[in-house]
């Protein structure tokens, strides 16, 4: 999958160390998310972490913190659900 992403990105991936900071780890989720949404184990995959840990630490905390919103709201659970970076005109 690291073969479709931009080149700036691809380095980030790349050079993100194996035992990164939650801090860390959460700007380059928000910067893949901005580049498109993305589902948790697309993710996972792209970050070389475990589902669950990645879901529980990083994704639902940034869901709350409103940095990562649900392409599809309605139903957080959605088999289709992925993540992506809410535009200024939500916050309106």
């Amino acid at each position: 999958m690291t073969e479709h992403l931009p080149d700036a990105l691809a380095a980030k991936v790349a050079d993100l160390p194996k035992r990164a900071s939650q801090d860390q780890l959460r700007k380059l989720i928000h910067s893949l998310c901005q580049w498109q949404p993305l589902n948790a184990m697309q993710l996972s995959h792209l970050l070389g972490r475990q589902r669950g840990p990645l879901v529980r630490n990083s994704l639902t905390p940034m869901i709350d913190a409103g940095l990562l919103a649900y392409t599809i709201p309605d139903m957080p659970k959605h088999p289709d659900q992925a993540y992506t970076v809410p535009s200024a005109k939500d916050d309106e």
